[in-house]
């Protein structure tokens, strides 16, 4: 039964870590959209 919520756990952390990842990728990824408009505009 333990050993069942560990795995749980562990699969739970993984899945934030990768998440977070995910968002801090995506927010880079529109700042640099954000600039290339901004500058393209100006």
């Amino acid at each position: 039964m333990r050993h069942r919520y560990f795995v749980r756990t562990q699969y739970g952390v993984i899945k934030t870590k990768s998440l977070s990842y995910i968002t801090i990728k995506l927010a880079k990824f529109i700042n640099i959209c954000a600039m290339v408009i901004v500058t393209k505009l100006i």
